[in-house]
């Protein structure tokens, strides 16, 4: 867990603690940074599951490495906006070849008229 996360982790486990009586319970899911043994941080998810077992509580967490999905949400979110701006180029350009077309069928027309 990143320093920056420690504080808010231990808040947090200790509420669930404190809510143990309720019987047992699975958080959402939450997307949080992990740490690597060399120092740098990663995209997790993290579900923590909770029982009671006669009169102690038992928790588990499955924590994911969401690295790659992560790098293919950010692709893809590149992806549509290059695709947002290829089809407003299209777009600007087919209004400009209908304006220059129907400009031609103006000049045309009122050249053929005036003959």
């Amino acid at each position: 867990m990143p320093e920056r996360y420690r504080s808010e982790h231990h808040a947090a486990m200790e509420r669930a603690r404190r809510r143990s009586g309720e019987g047992p319970q699975v958080s959402r899911r939450l997307d949080i940074h992990g740490l690597r043994h060399d120092g740098s941080e990663f995209p997790v998810e993290l579900s923590l599951a909770q029982w009671r077992v006669d009169h102690s509580t038992h928790f588990t967490a499955v924590v994911r490495d969401v690295t790659e999905r992560k790098q293919a949400e950010e692709e893809m979110k590149r992806s549509r906006e290059r695709l947002r701006d290829l089809a407003a180029r299209i777009e600007a350009t087919s209004e400009a070849e209908r304006r220059r077309i129907s400009r031609e069928i103006h000049d045309e027309l009122g050249q053929a008229l005036t003959a």
